[in-house]
Parts: C-alpha cells; structure tokens; sequence
C-alpha cells in the first residue's frame, strides 16, 4: 500500500530510563501512515540483560485506525463503531469497558 514508512536512521538507539534510573534501553521502532491508519511498531530492551521492556512481545505493530477526518472545520465520524475511543464526551464509562473488552 501506498502510505509513509520510517525507521531508526541507524536501525536502533540505547536511551536512558526514565522509568528505572540507572537503566540503558535499545530502542527499535518502526511507523507507517496511510490515509486512515498509522501503525506503530516500536520495542525497548534492557540493554544488559536483552529482556524485553517495552512494546508487543509477538512482534505485532500497534494498529491505530482513523475515526474521524475535518472538513470546512467540522468534525466528521468515518468510524461509529470506534467513536468511544474519542474521550468521556462522547461516551458513557459502560461503552468504554464494552469497547475495551470488545477490542481486547
């Protein structure tokens, strides 16, 4: 598909924790964007001890899907089924566990 891809320029990077003081982490993330969804591929690991800190232990990218675009300063629903993960304005606390538990 037609869409924007980036990586690490040098394929990783070790940071500092913020989390655990002390602590360096190899960052590897990867992005790619499309019209209506942006995918988010991104892991941390302990840098002495390789274990995993962060991201989807089964190598599966986050998959954020667009639910709403703007046109002429108006808010436009592409998605209704996903209109919950919007915010409390647009939902009651039930639809939100629902959609959770729905979603996984």
């Amino acid at each position: 598909r037609e869409g924007y891809h980036a990586v690490m320029v040098y394929g990783q990077a070790i940071v500092n924790s913020t989390m655990l003081p002390g602590t360096q982490i190899l960052v590897k993330d990867q992005l790619s964007l499309w019209d209506d969804e942006f995918w988010i591929h991104d892991r941390g690991f302990h840098l002495e001890t390789g274990e995993f800190v962060y991201g989807n232990q089964r190598g599966v990218p986050y998959q954020l899907q667009r639910v709403t675009r703007i046109e002429n300063n108006q808010r436009i629903i592409d998605r209704p089924d996903l209109v919950w993960t919007l915010g409390d304005d647009w939902r009651t606390d039930e639809e939100y566990v629902g959609g959770v538990y729905q979603k996984g």
